[in-house]
């Protein structure tokens, strides 16, 4: 698999609870604006429910045709499972998070190799826990999202 050969700026963006949460580069300069949101020395973290949307967005990546959207379920610092939530050509995508679970936002870009028809270069993926990239109110920051099962009852 080629790396893509140009330079990747992704500006992540995370909508929870109808508030939006800015990000960028792989993975992003984030903002957080939202009630929902716990901040640690280390990480802020998102929370929400295994049945709300989740919205990731980025900015367009010059020579990329389509984006990989993945989120890592981890515990600890291992990943137990990485689950495709979405392929698409627009600059976001909107999915509900595939289980109850710690889990890390990544997305890459890929487009056709001019050197090779019918193949793709792929970039790095950006990951919205490095915080070289990841950004909390103005400063480096990494961040994830915390999914939980909704409490039983009637759709609120």
């Amino acid at each position: 698999m080629k790396k893509l050969l140009i330079t990747m700026t992704l500006l992540l963006s995370l909508m929870l609870y109808g508030v939006s949460v800015n990000a960028q580069d792989p993975p992003s300069k984030l903002k957080d604006t939202t009630s929902s949101a716990v901040v640690t020395e280390d990480y802020t973290i998102y929370w929400v429910t295994t049945v709300e949307t989740v919205t990731v967005s980025w900015d367009v990546s010059e020579g990329a045709s389509r984006y990989e959207v993945v989120v890592r379920w981890f515990r600890g610092d291992k990943i137990l499972q990485v689950y495709a939530v979405g392929d698409t050509a627009d600059t976001q995508l909107s999915f509900t998070l595939p289980r109850a679970g710690a889990f890390v936002a990544a997305v890459r870009a890929y487009g056709p190799d001019p050197e090779n028809p019918g193949e793709n270069l792929y970039s790095g993926w950006a990951l919205s826990t490095d915080p070289t990239y990841a950004l909390v109110n103005g400063q480096a920051k990494a961040w994830i999202i915390i999914g939980a099962v909704p409490a039983p009852g009637p759709p609120q």
